[in-house]
């Protein structure tokens, strides 16, 4: 039996360890893509986005409650003096 030269037995055992590390950086680029595309509104604009003009639409709808509290508190008390 003729012995193995020493390339093909470094190939040999090593390609099973190259194979994962591919196969794993594969899978960790899909799994990343998987992730950037899922961060995103059904319209397609990124969640960030979305949630920056939620807190800013949240923000006006409070100023507006605000608002609408002390004209009632002014009323009130424009009610409570005439009594």
């Amino acid at each position: 039996m003729e012995e193995v030269p020493w390339y093909v037995s470094l190939l040999v055992s090593w390609s099973p360890f190259i194979v994962m590390v591919l196969l794993f950086g594969w899978v960790g680029r899909r799994i990343a893509r998987g992730v950037e595309t899922s961060l995103r509104a059904p319209d397609g604009r990124p969640v960030g986005q979305v949630l920056d003009d939620h807190l800013r639409e949240m923000r006006r709808s409070h100023d507006l409650l605000e608002q609408v509290i002390k004209e009632q508190a002014a009323r009130l008390e424009a009610l409570e003096k005439k009594a």
